[in-house]
């Protein structure tokens, strides 16, 4: 796949999981101004830190593309950038998660964009 193309499928998940976010926000904050609201609030009731709760969603999504890309003559329950979508969203709720929850490591520190300007990234 060449650049142009490849930019072109990373633009139409950004929109896509953008879109979906923006659509399931409300029922999952319940009303909340935290849109961190369903870690906490189904944390609580499984007994669970909302980092190992963001986990299970994290992983459920996770499991759905191993179950698309280990079976691929099944269809699946949702289209494939439905589960990156979400994956995308969950990795950003994760890092979200963290940082409310004052986590070492999250990298959202202002020194980490000029360590990453400075290294070479070579595939």
């Amino acid at each position: 796949m060449n650049l142009t193309d490849y930019l072109e499928v990373k633009r139409q998940l950004r929109e896509y999981a953008d879109k979906v976010e923006e659509n399931k926000r409300p029922s999952y904050t319940a009303g909340s101004d935290n849109v961190l609201e369903n870690f906490i609030r189904d944390g609580k009731l499984q007994g669970l830190p909302p980092m190992q709760n963001w986990l299970s969603h994290f992983l459920k999504q996770v499991a759905a593309i191993v179950s698309y890309v280990r079976n691929p003559d099944v269809e699946p329950s949702e289209p494939l950038i439905s589960r990156m979508a979400d994956l995308q969203t969950y990795a950003t709720l994760g890092l979200a998660v963290a940082k409310d929850e004052n986590r070492n490591g999250t990298g959202l520190d202002p020194v980490v964009p000029a360590i990453v300007e400075r290294r070479s990234y070579g595939c």
